[in-house]
């Protein structure tokens, strides 16, 4: 059996709404680029929805295969203790939901090798 998983790609947000637009775009592009519409945005800090909004309205629709991309370049208070906390909250209510976190961008080697990559273009 082949698992789908919907993916959500959460950023902070901001109070100014057309930086909250620029991460739905950069979700539709992404979308698009994939050819899946298994992709929706989330915010932890500001904006909406919110991941838990997000979360309640892909589960709704039936899916149970979810996974969490942190689009933050550090970890801090949203990672280490926000993040989980919502999830954990969430699968205790759902526990047939299978929720993969994913690292945070910094963590991730491909992350060093792109700037990396950024400042040789100048070198």
């Amino acid at each position: 059996m082949v698992r789908t998983f919907h993916n959500i790609l959460l950023f902070h947000g901001s109070r100014r709404v057309s930086a909250n637009d620029e991460a739905l775009i950069l979700t539709s592009k992404i979308s698009l680029q994939v050819k899946s519409n298994n992709f929706s945005t989330a915010f932890l800090g500001f904006g909406t929805p919110s991941l838990r909004q997000t979360l309640e309205s892909v589960y709704s629709r039936g899916t149970r295969q979810i996974r969490v991309f942190p689009l933050f370049i550090l970890s801090g208070k949203h990672l280490e203790e926000d993040l989980p906390n919502i999830l954990k909250e969430f699968r205790t209510a759902n526990p047939d939901v299978n929720i993969i976190q994913e690292p945070y961008l910094a963590s991730d080697p491909s992350f060093e090798k792109w700037f990396i990559s950024k400042i040789k273009d100048f070198s």
